[in-house]
């Protein structure tokens, strides 16, 4: 900063400098293109083609004076100079792209050897897997893997790397499909879970218990199911024995039939027996209550 400003001081005043270098040359030998709007838009021929070059030439670099076109921001004629005319890109600039794609090209070429060692390693990589997965699977399938009586090594080496070129995508599938099928079974869990919860949740809001109350009433309902239902599987064991003993048929220990078949048949048999004995014992409760209550009434009457 000091130097530009050292720069500035030793400019003269007659002719101002290029408001881009700073350079302050001859007036009448040089081509300048000054703003026809402000007093410090001037830039000297080289700057100009820069700008000429970033696509800037529709607007002052100062206070970006911008026209209408065909006008330009800067004065197109001149007392001394004529007419001025744009500047022509010299040859430097093609150089200067020159050099940019021999830039470009050789980024690309270290590039594409990037990639190609990349692929070689991830192809080698990728055969000896398969070797080793199929040393593995020949081992457990009890054939030779390594040096091999009537076989070259070379032949083994090839023949491992192809079944584990066939291996590798069968134990993969595997591998998915058990995933799948462990994350079907957790799914399975999480929704009984959240049924279970819900259900508990709903339990609570309608009769205002909470969540291990309604599990201990749950469980008690449970409970009595299972007592009643094991009551009367052994009432229908008991009525079938019953039924087999009085009718002369063989109850227990029977030939050519295991006691799981006689206890099977025997619970089948008094299912019907158990259930007619309680529809006649209830009949006969209610007539026999019905006879009492009726003759409690007359005898009150008398």
């Amino acid at each position: 900063m000091s130097t530009q400003i050292i720069e500035m001081n030793e400019l003269k005043q007659d002719n101002p400098p290029c408001c881009i270098c700073y350079t302050q040359k001859a007036n009448k030998n040089i081509i300048e293109y000054r703003c026809s709007q402000c007093q410090e838009g001037v830039v000297c021929l080289e700057c100009a083609a820069k700008l000429w070059k970033t696509n800037s030439k529709d607007k002052c670099p100062i206070c970006n004076f911008s026209p209408q076109s065909p006008d330009t921001w800067y004065k197109s004629y001149d007392v001394e100079m004529g007419y001025i005319r744009p500047p022509t890109i010299s040859d430097t600039t093609t150089d200067d792209d020159d050099d940019d794609d021999e830039e470009n090209y050789n980024r690309g070429l270290l590039c594409n050897k990037q990639n190609s060692l990349l692929a070689s390693f991830i192809i080698l990589f990728t055969i000896l897997i398969a070797f080793i997965v199929g040393t593995v699977i020949k081992t457990l399938e009890g054939y030779c893997a390594w040096k091999c009586p009537n076989e070259d090594l070379a032949f083994t080496i090839v023949g491992s790397i192809g079944i584990g070129i066939i291996g590798i995508p069968v134990i993969a599938f595997c591998l998915l499909f058990a995933l799948f099928f462990v994350g079907i079974i957790r799914e399975g869990i999480k929704f009984c879970i959240m049924k279970i919860y819900n259900a508990l949740n709903r339990y609570q809001l309608n009769y205002g218990a909470t969540i291990r109350q309604a599990c201990a009433k749950l469980l008690t309902e449970k409970i009595k199911a299972c007592v009643v239902f094991v009551c009367f599987i052994f009432g229908s064991f008991s009525a079938g024995t019953l039924f087999k003993l009085f009718s002369g048929m063989c109850a227990w220990n029977c030939k050519d039939e295991t006691e799981f078949y006689t206890l099977f048949t025997s619970t089948l048999v008094g299912i019907p027996v158990l259930i007619i004995s309680v529809v006649v014992i209830m009949i006969v409760f209610s007539c026999s209550a019905l006879c009492f209550i009726t003759c409690k009434n007359r005898v009150s009457n008398i």
